[in-house]
């Protein structure tokens, strides 16, 4: 036991001080980008279909902010529900930087951009010819003189504000030990539970995996994402399951949406999310299992 502790602490500080300097300037040039780009502003004034690629382009952008703004936009009827599941569906949080703070991962957190623009910007057409054809919008007219929207780009999380170098500095300390802890517990666990009991528990080779993975994704924090991240990075689920997973998340949009859409929009809306998590997920998962 006290091997398996040591062995997992030692791990643990010398993967997360590796991390450290990668993570704070991956903070640093998301953080200039988002001071520059209007992004919330602009979408809320396109049409449609753009606003579905626009929404599913910014909803890369790793952290939970925009999704958190989008929900304020639907909300208000200013965005549309496709736009938004696009934004869902592009939203991966935290799991790009905890990725690209690991110079061997960087290839895999590209594909995952990658893949899940993909995903976004066809899902986000097809709910908008289906589910969301007689949505009826609001656009940049209030429904009365006192209706306001409110939004932030960042500050969904309270981590944003101040300088940027304060602000990037507060995301990296504040990921670096959330990171610390998931990468602790997951070393910890594989060193007494055993590689094929944990991937037993993980679903490891089962078509069931991915739908574990929408169901953590669902969970309205920043902390499913680095747990995704971290288990498909040591292998303990495939690339389509943490897809599923982290397609799924959007962080703190949630909670922002339940607050502020009537409930039967805003389940519409987390339903759409996660069955189309889900497919797409299951569907690489699959791919990769049997090909």
């Amino acid at each position: 036991m006290s091997h398996a502790l040591l062995h997992a602490l030692s791990h643990t500080v010398l993967e997360t001080l590796k991390a450290l300097p990668l993570l704070y300037l991956v903070y640093l040039l998301m953080g200039w980008l988002e001071a520059r780009s209007n992004a919330v502003e602009r979408l809320a004034n396109l049409p449609r279909g753009l606003g579905i690629v626009a929404g599913a382009v910014a909803g890369c952008l790793p952290q939970c902010g925009f999704a958190a703004a989008a929900s304020s936009l639907y909300a208000g009827r200013i965005l549309s529900g496709a736009a938004l599941v696009a934004v869902f569906l592009a939203t991966s949080d935290e799991a790009v930087p905890v990725l690209l703070a690991h110079p061997e991962s960087m290839g895999l957190a590209l594909g995952l951009i990658l893949v899940k623009l993909v995903i976004a910007i066809a899902m986000g057409f097809l709910l908008r010819c289906t589910v969301f054809r007689k949505e009826h919008l609001i656009w940049n007219e209030p429904e009365d003189e006192d209706a306001e929207i409110e939004f932030q780009l960042e500050g969904a999380c309270g981590c944003c504000d101040g300088p940027l170098w304060r602000s990037a500095l507060v995301r990296t300390l504040k990921l670096a030990g959330f990171l610390a802890a998931v990468m602790f517990i997951i070393t910890l666990a594989v060193e007494l539970i055993g590689e094929e009991r944990l991937s037993t528990l993980l679903l490891s080779g089962n078509v069931l995996q991915p739908l574990l993975c929408a169901v953590i994704g669902l969970i309205p924090s920043c902390a499913p994402s680095v747990v995704l991240a971290e288990l498909m990075m040591n292998g303990s689920i495939t690339f389509g399951s943490a897809v599923a997973g982290l397609c799924a998340g959007a962080g703190f949009g949630y909670l922002v949406l339940l607050r502020r859409a009537p409930a039967k929009k805003a389940g519409l809306v987390i339903l759409c999310t996660f069955l189309c998590s889900l497919l797409c997920g299951t569907v690489i998962h699959l791919f990769q299992l049997f090909v």
